[in-house]
């Protein structure tokens, strides 16, 4: 074989390896972004559970349930309460927001929809959040204000609950 034969050979197999190599490369890349993510979904499980977390305490669940219906009828101390309760739900729609445009998430509404379903329905969640909407990023207001829209006063935990109600007295 000649050596310029050869001389190909050796670059023709030297550029494989370099290809080799950035596939590799990639596939840790990829690798690691998956576990970047998967580390950043248990941060806002986190958040969440400590969002959660008030419903253990009978005072704050009183509390809750008051401002459900008689939102007028809370003291200060009480509205002041839920509303500390509150910025911890948009602390976590803010999360999700700032992790999809680092485009570490690929979506920023689903959370941010359940938790609006689930805590957001009653009167004073929906006061709290006509006088916080201003300060609100417009794309986090907007999937806030379609979902008390398209839920109107459906709270998923009370539905939950009277489906739970009824199977009880049914056995």
């Amino acid at each position: 074989m000649k050596i310029s034969n050869w001389k190909s050979a050796v670059e023709l197999v030297g550029i494989a390896g370099i290809l080799i190599g950035m596939v590799f490369v990639y596939a840790e890349l990829q690798q690691n972004s998956t576990i970047a993510r998967a580390e950043l979904n248990i941060f806002v499980n986190q958040q969440y559970l400590d969002v959660q977390d008030h419903f253990s305490d009978p005072k704050f669940v009183e509390i809750y349930m008051k401002g459900l219906d008689s939102a007028d009828a809370l003291t200060a101390a009480e509205r002041r309460q839920l509303s500390e309760f509150y910025e911890g739900v948009a602390n976590i729609f803010g999360y999700e927001y700032r992790n999809y445009l680092l485009g570490v998430f690929v979506e920023y509404e689903a959370l941010p929809r359940i938790l609006v379903r689930k805590y957001m329905t009653g009167q004073f969640a929906r006061a709290w959040w006509a006088a916080k909407r201003e300060s609100t990023p417009e794309a986090i207001r907007l999937v806030i204000d379609d979902e008390l829209s398209n839920n109107g006063s459906a709270n998923l935990d009370f539905q939950f609950d009277l489906r739970l109600l009824e199977e009880i007295r049914k056995n």
